[in-house]
């Protein structure tokens, strides 16, 4: 709460676990979810499994979120929107603001997966903080870690209340009925290392990234990440675009020399099999995905002389 100026933030055992409690608080049933179809899976599971409809929408091309222009035709096309789940994708904001103007518009929630964003900023705002509800990870893959745990945060009492009652046995305590996600001691004690030198962890990834950027700047088949004006980017991940044809080279040949990049980050959740009653068309989406390259920023701090 004192580190992202929030009212309540809770402990969970997962950033999946928080998903499923936040769609849970804001009554999310068998209505319409928004959701990102370049997301990890959790992002539409947890709705998925408390009966939503999921509508995938097609995301923006330079900056791999929702794009509120779709979400806009999708609400005026159907009017019965429950939430909207933003994923900040690979560190980058959605646009928050924006999205939550469309939500609210039309008696809708907004919902920040923020599994991959810690400390990044729209508009002088932390991502995760500007949705009705944002959750955190501290997976091991992330940034800031504790082998497996997640944060949800929220300024709304009544939602805060009924996530701390669902992610512990909620019947006990006078409340609907709960499951047991809570966070152990043992991963609370480890995830507050990480969180009280947070800024800084995040900012040497930046400083990692822009590195390895200005590296890549002189190849004329690499575009490099592009940040929206009014945000920051906390670089969970370094998304390259590489023309379809040379992608898959480009990521061999560097591979053959040592460096950690990645060919695609995964296929639209609505080609999966859990997902394909919820067929979607978002050839934006499926553009990005013939040409992104990933460099794992999280899990790799190669020194100066390597970049």
């Amino acid at each position: 709460c004192e580190t992202f100026g929030c009212t309540h933030a809770i402990a969970v055992n997962s950033a999946t676990s928080g998903l499923l409690a936040a769609c849970n608080a804001i009554g999310v049933t068998n209505e319409e979810v928004i959701v990102s179809p370049y997301t990890m899976s959790a992002t539409a599971a947890a709705p998925a499994f408390l009966g939503a409809d999921l509508r995938f929408v097609d995301i923006e091309p330079n900056y791999y979120c929702l794009d509120p222009k779709m979400i806009a035709l999708n609400i005026a096309e159907t009017g019965k929107v429950k939430a909207i789940i933003a994923t900040n994708l690979f560190g980058h904001p959605s646009e928050l603001k924006l999205l939550a103007q469309l939500a609210h518009a039309s008696g809708a929630y907004l919902i920040e997966d923020n599994a991959q964003s810690p400390f990044a900023v729209e508009d002088g705002a932390f991502a995760g903080t500007i949705g009705d509800i944002g959750v955190f990870s501290l997976n091991v893959h992330k940034a800031l870690q504790c082998g497996e745990g997640g944060i949800i945060v929220t300024d709304n009492d009544e939602f805060a209340h009924s996530m701390r009652m669902f992610l512990n046995h909620g019947e006990v305590a006078g409340g609907p009925i709960g499951l047991n996600l809570r966070m152990t001691e043992v991963s609370a004690a480890i995830a507050c290392a990480p969180l009280s030198r947070g800024r800084e962890i995040i900012q040497d990834r930046i400083n990692q990234a822009e590195k390895i950027i200005d590296v890549f700047s002189g190849h004329a088949d690499l575009l490099p990440p592009t940040i929206r004006g009014d945000c920051s980017h906390s670089f969970y991940c370094i998304a390259f675009r590489a023309p379809w044809q040379l992608r898959d080279i480009i990521v061999k040949q560097m591979n053959d020399e040592g460096v950690p990049l990645r060919a695609g980050y995964l296929s639209p959740l609505y080609a999966l099999p859990a997902f394909a009653e919820y067929a979607a068309e978002c050839p934006i989406t499926e553009g990005v995905e013939r040409e992104i390259i990933l460099w794992e920023n999280c899990g790799w701090s190669p020194t100066d002389s390597q970049i």
